[in-house]
């Protein structure tokens, strides 16, 4: 395929333009979409009751919880083994 010359790729550029320029012309409402427009709608608002929680726990969620609290203990007494050491670290040497 030839490459396009300078003239074509500026009547491209005005063809895309153009594109442009009606799309958002053919974009504005018109006169049947006005009146469209202007009717009133009323909305009827349906209260919907919250669903009742259900008490049941399947055991995998359990088993995810003990999971994570076991990893949650475990930095936790790791963390206060690290800051009591540095704190005993620091007496001795300071």
């Amino acid at each position: 395929m030839p490459k396009k010359t300078k003239k074509q790729k500026i009547i491209a550029e005005y063809r895309r333009k153009i594109d442009t320029i009606t799309a958002v012309h053919d974009s504005k409402p018109k006169e049947e979409d006005a009146k469209m427009s202007q009717v009133a709608y009323q909305l009827t608002s349906k209260h919907v009751l919250p669903q009742e929680k259900n008490e049941f726990q399947s055991p995998i969620d359990n088993d995810s919880f003990r999971a994570i609290k076991k990893d949650l203990v475990t930095t936790l007494i790791l963390v206060a083994v690290m800051l009591i050491s540095e704190i005993v670290i620091w007496q001795l040497v300071g």
